[in-house]
């Protein structure tokens, strides 16, 4: 007979309020007490009220922080205490009344204690610190890339110094897919951006898949099967007028590879793309140059085996689309609370959204073509619905800066080597490329 299944062990922390030594010596005791086996692998819920009272909230604040990085395997829960929730609307960080009145509505109910308690009357009170938009925490979407490393690092600390390394350090950063194909290192990119969680353990990181992305990681087998049972050879058919003068790959695994993997690694018969102007690299999708960064040849099943583990993962688990409920941008009237979408080519303008937000997180594959990834006049313009609620929609893939309203559209590059390469930061709503050399540190 099996042996019964332990039971995970649960920790309930209780308030804090500023005591950062207090809080170090109970986490120690903890680990003596519990052992640390079960210690490492503990469900750790903290009540709330980590500010105010004691002498030091930062340092709390800092050391609770600090707890994902350094003990991976917890599972880590921090509650909102009243004095959290105030701190937060202090700094204008609490979500706006979702039947979208204002705060100030609902002082009234106890505007008689005001006076008595002395309640804040500075900057922002009327509007910002309450309202949520006096400090908000600095999010960036970064367009394509394109196996451009020195492009990359570069946008990367011109970021930090037009953000402020504080605002930096905490903030979320989108990258909107591309990573390979075209310019000369993709490995090298895909190293950069796999170091980040570690180096900047305080940012979140969102990696969207590209259409090259994607190509990429079906050649290797990383996308998901068919949900339906289905092979992928069986959805070739609607796109195989175009097989030979494309030359998809007909080597060591093919038989079932989803056909973007196919046209990714095949040898196109022309050797000029007049669209863009320049030679193609190997493939449809110029791939070339990023079988060569892992030290084989173009169209090389070697490929499989030469690409890193932790790089397999990677590709593996790019997300399709990414949202967020509450992001802030500057315009001419103030500060606008909205939602965001962020997906690699955009959305397709005449289908049901809520349908293709569905498709996008399951990375629905029984398509031969995903259009969020790889669209163009169909997913340039905003769905009609999304004017209902203030919706962001930020996209790379098109080969240009095109922001109009909330649809925003960031790839200065493109994968040219003479174009820059660019993000826009929000709430500023300012544009950073690598090229601002005046903002090198």
């Amino acid at each position: 007979m099996a042996e019964p299944t332990k039971p995970r062990l649960v920790c309930c922390i209780g308030d804090i309020h500023g005591f950062p030594t207090k809080l170090q010596n109970l986490w120690s005791n903890l680990e003596s007490s519990i052992g640390t086996a079960d210690f490492n692998t503990a469900l750790i819920i903290f009540l709330g009220d980590y500010c105010d009272r004691g002498p030091n909230t930062r340092e709390v604040i800092d050391f609770l922080i600090s707890l994902p990085s350094k003990y991976p395997h917890q599972t880590h829960v921090f509650l909102s205490g009243n004095h959290d929730f105030a701190f937060a609307a202090f700094l204008g960080l609490v979500p706006q009344p979702p039947d979208g009145s204002e705060f100030a509505e609902a002082w009234k109910e106890y505007e008689e204690n005001e006076e008595r308690e002395g309640w804040y009357k500075g900057e922002g009170s009327y509007t910002s610190s309450i309202a949520g938009g006096y400090s908000f925490c600095s999010s960036s979407s970064g367009g394509d890339i394109h196996g451009f490393p020195t492009k990359l690092q570069n946008l990367w600390s011109n970021l930090e110094s037009s953000i402020g390394t504080a605002d930096f350090n905490t903030a979320l950063i989108i990258f909107l897919g591309d990573y390979c194909d075209r310019g000369p290192n993709t490995r090298e990119v895909i190293d950069f951006l796999i170091s980040l969680p570690s180096k900047y353990p305080h940012q979140t990181h969102v990696f969207l898949s590209g259409n090259h992305d994607f190509a990429f990681a079906a050649f290797l087998g990383l996308v998901p099967q068919p949900p339906d049972g289905s092979e992928f050879a069986e959805a070739w058919k609607e796109y195989e007028e175009n097989e030979e003068r494309e030359g998809w790959y007909k080597g060591e695994g093919y038989e079932n590879m989803h056909l973007q993997g196919r046209r990714w690694s095949g040898k196109i018969k022309a050797k000029f793309n007049v669209a863009k102007g320049m030679d193609y690299k190997g493939s449809i999708y110029d791939a070339a140059p990023t079988f060569e960064s892992y030290g084989v040849p173009h169209g090389s099943a070697d490929l499989v085996r030469a690409v890193p583990d932790e790089h397999k993962k990677f590709l593996a688990d790019m997300v399709w689309v990414h949202e967020e409920d509450d992001v802030c941008i500057e315009t001419g009237d103030g500060i606008k609370h909205c939602k965001l979408i962020a997906v690699h080519a955009g959305l397709v303008s005449n289908q049901d959204v809520k349908e293709q937000l569905k498709f996008l997180k399951a990375k629905d594959t029984r398509v031969p073509k995903v259009d969020s990834l790889s669209g163009r006049k169909n997913v340039w313009d905003m769905p009609k619905e999304l004017s209902e609620t203030p919706t962001i929609v930020v996209s790379g893939h098109h080969g240009k800066l095109h922001i109009e309203g909330l649809r925003l559209v960031i790839d200065e590059g493109g994968g040219y080597e003479h174009k820059p390469v660019a993000a826009i930061v929000l709430p500023s709503m300012k544009i950073v490329r690598d090229t601002d050399d005046s903002l090198a540190t």
